[in-house]
């Protein structure tokens, strides 16, 4: 070994009568980095880091060896080829094999699953948002936005995997998005879910349940929602028209006999009137007729008894 004016020694060749040697004479490293110190992944992607070793001019032995601090979490192979695995995290440190016992390290952490499937549907008086669940959630975070374009707000953090969103607006259509936090650690949260599709809050038809009418005087009772009031309707010439409007659910009113009645919730926002669909429709006053016995039947119920009468003046 013949050491240059550098002082390193280099690969030297060596010629005797008999053989010819070849020796590769390393530097020994004195430091292993690399550029990243945190690393994130998604289950199933596959990642590499290359690592930099010291001096970065000399010749220093390229072999290394790789290990993983949790397998289950992430594996890595002989060539430092990482593939990840499930939600949590993993150190990754490589060694040298050239004797000086360096090493270097970065950190990987496995995100969970993205939530599937989230909907919302409109349930009369707030939006009901669900989703599948998440194998490892710890919780889950819920966006939302009253425009796709728009930046989605967190609005609540919920353990289970439906929620009943009741601060909304009548009218007005809304999207959601949904994170799953893990167990593992905030770093290992899942990235949005996609979004839902939009929904408008919209008031629930209410239900005419009841109809007694008497005197000239039809009460009548609703049921459903509660709302801030109720419009009732009558058709007149097959078109409904408007009679009176209510607070409660109950009202007592003079209608006549045979017309039929609807009704309809409403709220008040921005000082316009919002309604739901209308309700079943209810006739009032309708009355159910009896089937008369048949005057056949009679009329031969009668001469059977005559003839039993004067079969028994005979005898």
């Amino acid at each position: 070994m013949v050491p240059n004016n550098e002082g390193k020694y280099e690969t030297v060749t060596v010629n005797n009568p008999t053989a010819v040697y070849t020796v590769t004479v390393y530097d020994k490293i004195t430091q292993m980095s690399f550029g990243k110190s945190d690393v994130t992944l998604n289950k199933s992607e596959t990642y590499k880091q290359d690592v930099t070793v010291y001096p970065v001019d000399g010749v220093t032995k390229k072999e290394y060896t790789w290990v993983s601090s949790n397998k289950d979490i992430v594996s890595v192979d002989k060539s430092g080829n990482l593939k990840a695995l499930k939600a949590g995290k993993s150190v990754i440190t490589v060694f040298s094999t050239d004797g000086s016992e360096k090493s270097a390290s970065f950190s990987v952490c496995v995100r969970e699953d993205k939530a599937v499937n989230v909907r919302a549907t409109n349930s009369g008086g707030c939006i009901i948002v669900e989703w599948q669940p998440v194998s490892g959630a710890l919780t889950y975070d819920l966006y939302r936005a009253s425009n796709p374009n728009e930046e989605f707000i967190k609005i609540a953090t919920t353990n289970g995997t439906l929620y009943r969103d009741s601060s909304i607006s009548y009218g007005k259509n809304y999207y959601y998005k949904v994170v799953v936090i893990s167990q593992s650690g905030n770093e290992c949260n899942s990235v949005m879910s996609d979004m839902s599709l939009g929904v408008k809050c919209e008031l629930e038809a209410p239900q005419i349940t009841s109809v007694k009418y008497k005197k000239g005087r039809c009460k009548i009772k609703i049921s459903g929602a509660k709302y801030e009031g109720y419009t009732l309707y009558v058709v007149k010439n097959k078109q409904k028209v408007a009679i009176a409007t209510i607070n409660g659910q109950t009202a007592n009113l003079a209608l006549k006999k045979g017309q039929v009645l609807y009704a309809r919730a409403f709220v008040t926002v921005d000082g316009e009137k919002i309604y739901s669909d209308y309700s079943n429709a209810k006739s009032i006053g309708k009355k159910i007729v009896k089937k008369a016995k048949s005057k056949t039947k009679k009329h031969a119920k009668k001469k059977s008894k005559k003839k039993v009468k004067k079969n028994k003046k005979r005898k």
